[in-house]
């Protein structure tokens, strides 16, 4: 996704910027401008991609028509629904099921070879997927009443959430594409996102993957286990600040737009259980899970058994949507034992422990066990996510260098003083809104010079642009 970083595309969205504004007194040509713009951008990506989008696209104007005919609201969801699993196993799970099958065969020693197929996984497929959910689902229920089409275009290919989310909710951002009359939404503070946007992704992100996982993760036999556990360490920072920053980059660019879009990160490793990292990580995903999974699944109502069974099946499908692969359903499974073993540990910890758990100590628990599932979700294979948690195990203390020592202290000690850290970036963060907005170039060129400057070389791409 490197397209979105070069001079030409900056200047002509500064250019569609100024002309977006200019038109200001009519939203539903602004509305038309950003439709045009965010095909153009998706055919810049591949037209392979446009095309899929354009075909899904006209499926759900269909269903939402159809959805507002008395007697076929369930009917329209759930062909939706049909729809989505179609488009899923074709377009991002058909290659992998077809590499599982061969493999399957020639373990049976039964050699045939199968038609080769050769389907890309388009651009935003499964953001776009999720959010036509929830637009045919308000039609049905009448929380949003008669939409137009360009209104239903434009809320699927909405080009600041399309690439990685978050996942939208019609009710939230229909009424702003709808809306008679859009301004921009507090520039100070969208330009606070986007500076601290462009420090995640090129300084922090690309910096912790160059430097510590990189290598670890592309060459798993060659490690030794304190290098492992750094590059681990550094893969839970480095997948956060990449998706974070993301998410910071385009809540700025949709509030210059004069757009408000959900809340995605809440300082996940702040959590003091996995409970809580859920409700921090990827919060637009885990609350569409919750609702269209969990909840009609039974949730939490009935025996306690139960409610367990419906966390792990919705952390299953949480893991096969990130990905068809064994080591995606393995990082689902994981979290399911996880929220399971905390469920039974919450019932009953005041039984079997009489005081509470250090909250700094349950942060440091709950990292750690974040930390063992990241393994299987950046390796390539399960035979690496095996040999680098061998490697792991087997570490020596005794062959531990005092840089490594150094490397893992520090890392620790940014969780145990990570609520500190958050009052002080919430803090920063107020004052710099708070400044004359001709003051803010003086803070921010400088900090971005300062970034850039101890990045490394090259355009950072966005990691859950895959999924």
């Amino acid at each position: 996704m490197a397209t979105i970083f070069t001079i030409e595309f900056l200047l002509g969205f500064w250019i569609f910027f100024i002309i977006y504004w200019l038109v200001s007194p009519l939203p539903r040509v602004q509305n038309c401008l950003l439709l045009l713009c965010g095909y153009y951008f998706v055919y810049l990506i591949s037209f392979y991609s446009l095309v899929v989008l354009l075909s899904w696209s006209t499926c759900v104007w269909v269903m939402v028509k159809f959805s507002k005919k008395k007697g076929c609201e369930k009917k329209a969801s759930l062909i939706l629904i049909v729809l989505m699993l179609i488009y899923f196993i074709l377009f991002k799970y058909c290659i992998p099921i077809e590499d599982w099958l061969q493999s399957y065969l020639e373990s049976k020693n039964i050699f045939l070879a199968l038609p080769t197929i050769n389907i890309l996984l388009p651009l935003g497929l499964s953001f776009y997927l999720f959010n036509s959910v929830s637009l045919v689902e308000s039609v049905a229920k009448r929380k949003i009443i008669d939409p137009d089409v360009i209104s239903v275009l434009l809320y699927i290919n909405f080009i600041p959430t399309l690439i990685a989310g978050p996942v939208n909710r019609a009710v939230d951002l229909l009424p702003q594409i709808q809306t008679k009359r859009r301004s921009i939404l507090d520039f100070k503070h969208a330009f606070y996102l986007i500076t601290l946007a462009l420090i995640k992704l090129f300084m922090l992100s690309s910096g912790l993957s160059e430097m510590l996982v990189n290598t670890v993760f592309s060459m798993p036999a060659n490690q030794y286990g304190w290098d492992t556990i750094i590059g681990v360490y550094g893969w839970a920072w480095t997948i956060y600040f990449n998706f974070s920053g993301y998410t910071d980059l385009v809540t700025g660019i949709a509030m210059l737009l004069g757009y408000q879009i959900p809340k995605n990160f809440d300082h996940p490793y702040n959590s003091s259980s996995l409970q809580e990292f859920w409700r921090r990580w990827h919060i637009s995903l885990s609350n569409f899970i919750r609702d269209y999974i969990y909840f009609p699944l039974g949730g939490s109502r009935g025996l306690f058994s139960k409610t367990q069974i419906n966390i792990m099946i919705a952390m299953i499908l949480s893991g096969i949507w990130h990905g068809a692969g064994i080591n995606f359903l393995i990082w689902g499974v994981i979290h399911g034992i996880g929220l399971t073993v905390y469920n039974i540990w919450n019932r009953w910890r005041y039984i079997i422990v009489k005081c509470p758990l250090n909250e700094t100590i349950a942060r440091l628990l709950t990292f750690h066990y974040i930390c063992f599932s990241w393994v299987f979700f950046r390796a390539d294979s399960l035979t690496d996510a095996m040999v680098l948690l061998n490697s792991i195990v087997h570490s020596n203390i005794l062959a531990i260098t005092s840089t490594q020592l150094l490397v893992i202290i520090l890392f620790n000690l940014l969780i145990v003083i990570y609520p500190w850290l958050v009052n002080v970036s919430s803090t920063g963060a107020e004052i710099l809104i708070r400044m004359k907005w001709y003051a803010l170039p003086f803070i921010i060129i400088p900090t971005l010079t300062v970034a850039f400057f101890f990045s490394p070389s090259g355009v950072p791409g966005f990691i859950y642009a895959n999924f």
